[in-house]
């Protein structure tokens, strides 16, 4: 079954939290909703993936993003897992339903086949989506690599987010003015001003002149 896709609604599933108390998956919506899917607690990369959620969590809420994680482990191994890492981010128990497909890995089309070491069995495929306010995905990843993907879903929330505060906003903004376009002419000196000049020369210039007659009537 395909990733649930851009533009759907997601399923209308509940789901306990680390605490046991049932969360709606649709009423944790805010602005935004991150919803990660990993294989398994306490594992190497499923650790690093929450640690990096955890460490952006003040921003999320910044962007009014709630986070959420889903596995298909239970309460108590989610609640084990957040008290060891002290993760800042909400952990749905998704344990297997009838035929061993897990009800929320299976609604968001998440669960399927896996290989590891030659051994091929179904688990689930790191994916996560972007939910926005209306429920809907705007936004989805699958077969995540853990190194920067926390980042990258907070970017992409903060870009989205500036697009549509600044959607009515092009129209007003006035157009950058080069200083090239606003340099004044450059001003010649005036007619009057170069006489000024000339004259003080010709004041400078007329001792020479005497002196010269002077030392010609004194030879006389």
């Amino acid at each position: 079954m395909p990733a649930l896709a851009i533009g759907r609604s997601i399923p209308d599933i509940t789901l306990d939290d680390s605490k046991g108390t049932p969360r709606r998956l649709r009423e944790i919506v805010r602005s935004w909703l991150v919803v990660y899917f990993y294989p398994k607690d306490m594992t190497p990369g499923c650790t690093s993936e929450a640690c990096d959620f955890t460490d952006l969590a003040a921003r999320f809420e910044a962007l009014d993003a709630a986070v959420v994680g889903v596995s298909p482990d239970g309460v108590k191994s989610h609640a084990a897992f957040i008290a060891k890492e002290k993760l800042g981010v909400e952990l749905l128990a998704d344990p297997p339903a009838d035929g061993g497909t897990p009800r929320a890995a299976g609604a968001f089309g998440v669960w399927g086949a896996k290989s590891m070491y030659g051994r091929t069995y179904m688990g689930v495929i790191r994916s996560t989506f972007l939910v926005s306010r209306d429920g809907k995905v705007a936004k989805a990843w699958e077969n995540v690599k853990v190194p920067g993907h926390a980042a990258e879903v907070l970017a992409t929330i903060e870009s989205m987010a500036a697009g549509s505060s600044e959607v009515a906003t092009p129209a007003a903004k006035k157009p950058a003015v080069k200083k090239s376009a606003v340099k004044k002419p450059a001003v010649k000196k005036s007619a009057a001003k170069k006489a000024t000049a000339t004259k003080s020369l010709a004041k400078k210039a007329a001792p020479k002149k005497k002196t010269a007659k002077k030392r010609a009537g004194t030879r006389k």
